[in-house]
């Protein structure tokens, strides 16, 4: 039996159980197509590194990004670039 601060679980480990409980799923085919397309988007707007991989995402996997970010994706939204819900 274990006792005091040992006992308890980690943070890492709680994260990594709320990830599994929600469906997060790990990606590994994030290839040199994908990322120069991510540049391309990068390149034409304003929108952040990690907005610019959703919308690549989004036109890989044929879905939605849903968002409520309309200072990062009006002009995407605007250029037809993905497909996008704003959910504000």
């Amino acid at each position: 039996m274990i006792f005091g601060a040992a006992a308890e679980e980690s943070p890492l480990n709680k994260r990594l159980k709320i990830y599994w409980f929600i469906s997060i799923v790990k990606r590994n085919d994030f290839d040199q197509f994908f990322w120069k397309e991510v540049g391309k988007i990068k390149a034409n707007n304003k929108a952040s590194l990690a907005d610019c991989i959703a919308v690549v995402l989004a036109n890989q996997l044929g879905g939605t990004v849903l968002t409520s970010d309309h200072h990062e994706f009006d002009k995407i939204a605007q250029d037809r670039v993905c497909s996008i819900q704003f959910i504000r």
